[in-house]
């Protein structure tokens, strides 16, 4: 074990030069599969219901205090 250990620490790493554009253009080369749209979607499905749930609260809270009579900790507490 340990002499795996010390030959694995003696072998060398190749010189490779990789550079954010390399790796961008690599990146852009690869094709898209189906993994990636079904994450795509969760993540688009997830950004879209919190953002209606701030959109339904921004709308709702001016005038629900006024006609359930709630005083400002009360409209907290929601």
């Amino acid at each position: 074990m340990l002499s795996y250990a010390l030959s694995m620490t003696q072998m060398s790493v190749p010189d490779i030069d990789v550079s954010a554009q390399t790796l961008i253009m690599r990146l852009e080369r690869l094709p898209v599969t189906s993994w990636h749209v079904r994450s795509r979607m969760i993540v688009g499905a997830a950004t879209f219901f919190d953002a209606f749930d701030v959109l339904t609260i921004s709308i709702a809270l001016p005038v629900l205090p006024v006609q359930w009579r709630l005083n400002p900790g009360e409209i907290g507490a929601q």
